[in-house]
């Protein structure tokens, strides 16, 4: 599924100009193949257009018991 947002990653990424290298697609794609189930993407878009992602927040999945 990452895969798919490659174009709307960028172009988010591109608007943001606070971005920097570790939140690009192109690195984070090699983190999240490097370590699958480990990772979540939040993904906002706006009602009216589905397929336009305006936001992505990657999330690092990690459990610990106490």
């Amino acid at each position: 599924m990452f895969e798919q947002l490659e174009e709307s990653w960028n172009r988010a990424h591109e608007a943001d100009r606070d971005a920097g290298y570790f939140l690009s697609w192109e690195w984070l794609a090699v983190v999240f193949r490097a370590n699958p189930g480990r990772w979540r993407v939040l993904a906002a878009r706006p009602e009216d257009e589905p397929l336009s992602y305006v936001a992505f927040l990657p999330l690092r999945v990690d459990v610990r018991w106490s």
